[in-house]
């Protein structure tokens, strides 16, 4: 079918619509009909608004009439081409698309049927953003989003959007793919799973964007879709080529918290930034786990623990940890754990991360005035106090280190702290490792690093 008959038959459809819903003379008298896209009850007397009543949308102040003028000009676009005029009406339509009741009138008038042919047509990149913005907030949704997956040349339309070179257009398509794997997430017989599997290009399309863009907002919208998807392991895997998503992933990274030696404090949207990432390298580690015994041994290792001791750095200044607040407590904490399954894997961090990690032990233990010679399950547990909960987690990380480490790489760490620092470990230490004998042993060793 050529695009003329399409769009004929799509016009075809809206005028049936309007016919159905008792405004058959807009097409004839089209600006009649684009009267206020809201009615204000309170520029109108009672009579006025009783007479207007059968125009508004549900339980909305907005004009039905309005909606199916705007959705005729849509589909008049690919003859009439695109103006300024009709983005603005669609852009209020988009707005209008976070009411439940709008979002029902337009499935009544076959909004999706237009979408599809506009998305399959459109050459303009600010109409395909707008498109795709007001199916992603239809698909907030779940009728309209099982719809959208049911149709298949929509989903794969929307799909192939994937190798877009609009960056706008791409952060609304991970938009609405994220509240797509979300209902997977809730639901695994979802349709939705079906179509990500079947795209050919998804996968290899999101990693380009992760290693070659640089707008920041692009990358962002990356992240949040990989960090949704990274928890579902069979559909991550068939999608994602994980030797070549890894590196992707830490170029995304530097792109996008670039500190070099800035030492200020993490700002809320880098810190979710850094928790969507360890999330990922995570659920990674946990499908396919590294297998190395040295961190020499495999590159993309030793790059990992590069960026962990960047997310880390700032917290060895005790201005940047105390007062603690929850999110950076809660980083501070993915970052410690990835490490320490990495070492119950045999494969030991440097002694650099390990010091950074120390460093942070004893600013917290300083701040709350641990008491070193009480005994770690005596410290009151808070659940409110983070703090509290976040020493005694590094406390057992050390300990824990200190067993399986061989004395000559605990003296590398402790030879890159102060004195302070190092002279609290030991006393900790003390404290904790009576029961292993290796342990002592090597902090005994270790207290001539005493300067």
């Amino acid at each position: 079918m050529s695009l003329d008959s399409e769009c004929d038959k799509v016009k075809k459809i809206m005028r049936n619509e309007v016919a159905c819903n008792g405004s058959e003379g807009v097409e004839k008298n089209e600006e009649d009909a684009e009267g206020s896209i809201m009615l204000n009850s309170e520029d109108i007397d009672e009579k006025q608004q009783n007479t207007m009543k059968g125009d508004t949308v549900g339980d909305t102040v907005y004009s039905g009439k309005w909606i199916i003028t705007t959705l005729i000009s849509l589909s008049k676009v690919y003859e009439n081409g695109w103006n300024d005029d009709l983005e603005s009406d669609l852009c209020m339509l988009w707005d209008m698309t976070a009411d439940k009741d709008i979002v029902s009138f337009l499935m009544e008038n076959e909004f999706l049927k237009m979408a599809e042919f506009t998305l399959k047509v459109s050459n303009e990149p600010r109409l395909t953003e707008i498109i795709l913005g007001i199916i992603g907030n239809m698909c907030c949704q779940s009728e309209v989003l099982d719809a959208v997956a049911n149709r298949t040349d929509l989903a794969k339309a929307i799909l192939d959007l994937v190798a877009s070179d609009d960056p706008e257009t791409l952060i609304q398509l991970l938009r609405l793919l994220r509240t797509a794997v979300w209902d997977i997430l809730k639901n695994r017989e979802s349709a939705w799973s079906e179509c990500l599997r079947a795209s050919e290009i998804l996968g290899h399309a999101i990693v380009f964007i992760m290693e070659s863009s640089t707008n920041d907002d692009l990358l962002t919208a990356a992240m949040d879709f990989l960090q949704s998807i990274s928890a579902l392991g069979s559909l991550f895997g068939k999608l994602f080529d994980i030797a070549r998503l890894l590196p992707a992933l830490l170029e995304s990274f530097t792109q996008l918290i670039r500190r070099d030696e800035d030492v200020r404090p993490y700002t809320q949207t880098e810190l979710k930034i850094i928790e969507n990432w360890l999330t990922i390298i995570s659920n990674v580690a946990q499908m396919d786990p590294f297998k190395c015994q040295n961190v020499h041994e495999n590159e993309q290792f030793r790059m990992i623990l590069n960026v962990l001791v960047r997310i880390l750095q700032p917290y060895i200044h005790s201005y940047n940890l105390i007062p603690i607040e929850e999110r950076s407590a809660l980083c501070i904490h993915q970052c410690v754990d990835l490490i320490s399954s990495f070492q119950r894997n045999q494969m030991y961090a440097t002694p650099e991360i390990i010091y950074v990690i120390v460093t942070i032990l004893s600013h917290l233990g300083s701040a709350m005035k641990v008491d070193i010679d009480d005994d770690i399950d005596d410290i009151e547990a808070d659940p409110d106090n983070i703090a509290n909960e976040l020493y005694q987690y590094l406390l057992r990380f050390w300990i824990e280190t200190l067993r399986i480490y061989e004395s000559d790489r605990v003296a590398e760490i402790l030879q890159l702290c102060e004195n302070t620092v190092i002279k609290q470990l030991i006393k900790i230490s003390e404290s904790h490792v009576k029961t292993c004998h290796d342990a002592m042993e090597k902090l005994m060793q270790t207290k001539s690093l005493l300067r």
